[in-house]
């Protein structure tokens, strides 16, 4: 079952046009969102709530909460939302809509993936949470190689969801083998996001709303995913 502030954090990151939101330690916010029920129903309300509030100055927040809620760091990448400094775009800023960027800029949650496949999205500007082995080298590898934080690894144990909550504000699209995790297919679902399940077999064949993706060739496998998220758009 999902942690109350991990709900929090993908509802905010909802609410701030899917910038990253980084769970900090401080104790005041720069902007508190009033006190509503933590449903996605509530987010059109939060948004006015912002938008109004940022109507002077055009810019965001650097760190946002909800009542008696963990202060977020945000930002329009990790580092930026760890620092919880400021934010490097002006307010609202419509997102690109070409369709070489389905992906950039999304957080991609990828358990038991191929490092190719894991290459791929994080060429195409998705930040990428790995999971299974040989995680922590090959996150190590690609953030030296881009000299920021493009990816972060996590053991495949209990506290998964959360700690992707903490860290970014949950997960844009998930492609992952074996067993559906339904802390993870919660997640998905609050961030009106896509699961891929990967895998021949009975694990590929999952439930209605989630896409069946065959481990293939990798470039084949994100022209599958890919196609997905264009028709989401």
């Amino acid at each position: 079952m999902m942690d109350t502030h991990s709900i929090d954090a993908c509802l905010l990151r909802s609410v701030c046009n899917n910038l990253f939101v980084h769970e900090t330690d401080r104790k005041e916010a720069s902007f508190v969102f009033p006190d509503l029920p933590r449903t996605v129903l509530s987010v059109p309300v939060w948004r006015d709530c912002l938008a109004t509030a940022c109507r002077k100055t055009n810019l965001y927040p650097p760190t946002i909460a909800f009542p008696s809620g963990p202060v977020y760091g945000l930002g329009t990448n990790y580092d930026e939302a760890c620092s919880a400094e400021g934010v490097s775009s002006i307010f609202d800023l419509p997102p690109s809509t070409g369709m070489d960027d389905v992906v950039r800029d999304k957080v991609a949650l990828c358990i038991g993936c191929p490092d190719a496949l894991v290459n791929i999205l994080y060429e195409m500007g998705s930040f990428v949470a790995i999971v299974g082995e040989g995680a922590e080298k090959l996150s190590a590898d690609l953030n030296w190689e881009a000299c920021i934080t493009l990816t972060k690894s996590h053991r495949r144990d209990a506290g998964l969801t959360d700690w992707l909550c903490s860290e970014v504000g949950g997960a844009d699209y998930v492609v992952a083998a074996g067993a559906i995790d339904p802390d993870v297919a919660a997640m998905i679902a609050l961030r009106c996001g896509e699961y891929f399940v990967m895998g021949d077999g009975e694990d590929a064949n999952p439930p209605s709303w989630a896409h069946r993706i065959t481990r293939d060739d990798p470039k084949r496998m994100m022209q599958v995913l890919c196609g997905v998220l264009r028709d989401k758009k």
